[in-house]
């Protein structure tokens, strides 16, 4: 779920737009889901901060006015002031309790498994070495491991493949690039369709969409793992370059 359905979700919820069904699915939800209570909490105090300011507001319009008194025609216009003020207060929470809107590189960035670490020895090489951070999440030590590797070492080209998602899982699709489009060239039969989906998302994140679409194209018109995302991807990028 993304930051926008998250959003779009607890409003639906504060503003009563849930039946009993889905209010209960809701809070459900809430226990597995901490992205989703964070920004319920969000939005709570938005609207606690809106309904104290509201409430100030009323209680101060309702002071008797102090000697000497002032024109009753006043009083509308301080009315009307503090509802300006209100107004923009609200204007200015939303602004920054609002979900920011996700990359499509965050949307749709996805690990892909880890190396098999098939060797028996007992050895930790840079290789094995990087593996392992790779698959504990540690994708920045992974690149640093994997980036000490020279061509002659027998597992090299498979450093490079992993190399580059690790960097587009830490959303740096512009270095892992270059490292891609090579690996596109050599037409690696172990990651074929691998690094097509992964150059194609290393392409929308810097916006060469005009090379992005056609590997996704493809993608998207064969039989593969990437095949459903592929569609998907094509109808954001369709739907956000839209006017």
């Amino acid at each position: 779920m993304n930051d926008k359905d998250l959003f779009d979700q607890v409003q639906d919820f504060l503003e009563g737009n849930l039946n009993e069904a889905e209010s209960q699915a809701f809070q459900e939800a809430l226990k597995q889901q901490p992205a989703l209570a964070q920004e319920l909490k969000k939005q709570q105090l938005a609207q606690r901060l809106l309904l104290e300011t509201a409430t100030l507001s009323w209680k101060q319009s309702l002071k008797p006015a102090a000697s000497p008194r002032p024109s009753p025609f006043l009083r509308p216009i301080n009315i009307a002031a503090a509802i300006l003020v209100l107004a923009s207060l609200g204007w200015i929470i939303w602004q920054n309790t609002r979900p920011a809107p996700q990359s499509l590189l965050a949307q749709y960035a996805e690990a892909y498994p880890a190396p098999n670490l098939r060797s028996t020895s007992q050895e930790l090489d840079l290789f094995r070495q990087g593996a392992i951070a790779y698959q504990q999440a540690d994708y920045a030590g992974a690149v640093t491991l994997w980036q000490n590797m020279t061509p002659a070492e027998s597992r090299y080209d498979e450093s490079q493949f992993y190399t580059s998602v690790a960097l587009l899982m830490q959303q740096k699709a512009q270095a892992a690039l270059p490292l891609l489009e090579l690996l596109h060239q050599r037409k690696d039969p172990r990651f074929g369709q691998a690094i097509q989906w992964y150059l194609s998302l290393a392409y929308v994140d810097t916006q060469a969409f005009s090379s992005a679409i056609p590997l996704l194209q493809a993608l998207a018109d064969q039989a593969s793992p990437y095949q459903a995302r592929a569609r998907r991807l094509l109808a954001d990028i369709k739907k956000r370059s839209a006017p």
